[in-house]
């Protein structure tokens, strides 16, 4: 990464990290933090040479099954992911080992977007990543760091599978990879993974536009994240 990339990135999250205070501000919690422009086509477009974060509130989180409303936004996506739930803080001076070890549970995660791909870097950043929503599947604690590098889920579109055995390291990165190149970000602006916060890490396959969509839904062998489409659902953005 260069220092101009740096720079925007700095001057993104640190808008970023102000719209978040604002927010806590109105009594919404923090879950934790999202990777974001980790595919391979979205890095090369702005520099990058891993994804960047956004953060997650309890202002977006809709309930499993929970509908979703078209007017949201005007390009609205859905992204399969994986989310994990950290035990201990990660920076990026850990070794892979140790943030693998850092990973204390995980689930399926579906996140709705409403993405500009035109945007620069650090307006991308700055309206979190077009973040509109996120869906939370069941944890499952995690008993090694094969867990977290093997979990793998199903994409489901009404009823009907469009991919099998998914992990983020087929389009996003590793899960090591991402929760590094996440703290690192987050180091600039004086941030990091917490203890407790739940990470989603970036989409597993090729995002879904919804516009056409009735269920949407991400299945591990333990739980699934079930998103519906058509509702009403926190404000957006």
């Amino acid at each position: 990464m260069n220092a101009e990339t740096e720079a925007a990135i700095r001057r993104g999250l640190t808008e970023q990290l102000a719209q978040r205070r604002d927010l806590l501000a109105s009594d919404a919690k923090p879950i934790g933090w999202k990777a974001g422009l980790g595919a391979p086509a979205a890095m090369e477009q702005h520099g990058l040479d891993g994804p960047v974060p956004g953060y997650l509130t309890d202002r977006y989180l809709l309930a499993a099954g929970e509908s979703v409303s078209l007017d949201r936004g005007v390009r609205l996506h859905a992204e399969p992911e994986m989310a994990v739930r950290a035990r201990a803080t990660i920076t990026d001076a850990l070794s892979d080992e140790e943030i693998a070890a850092a990973v204390g549970a995980t689930a399926p995660a579906i996140e709705v977007i409403d993405p500009d791909f035109d945007a620069p870097l650090s307006e991308a950043l700055a309206g979190d990543i077009f973040h509109r929503a996120v869906v939370l599947g069941e944890f499952t604690e995690t008993m090694s760091a094969a867990h977290v590098a093997g979990w793998r889920a199903d994409v489901i579109v009404d009823g009907r599978p469009v991919h099998t055995g998914v992990n983020p390291a087929d389009l996003s990165g590793a899960p090591v990879f991402v929760l590094r190149h996440l703290a690192r970000a987050l180091s600039l602006v004086d941030m990091a993974i917490e203890p407790g916060d739940v990470v989603i890490l970036g989409s597993m396959a090729p995002p879904v536009a919804i516009a056409n969509v009735k269920m949407f839904e991400v299945r591990s062998t333990t739980a699934g994240a079930v998103l519906q489409v058509g509702g009403s659902g926190p404000d957006g953005r």
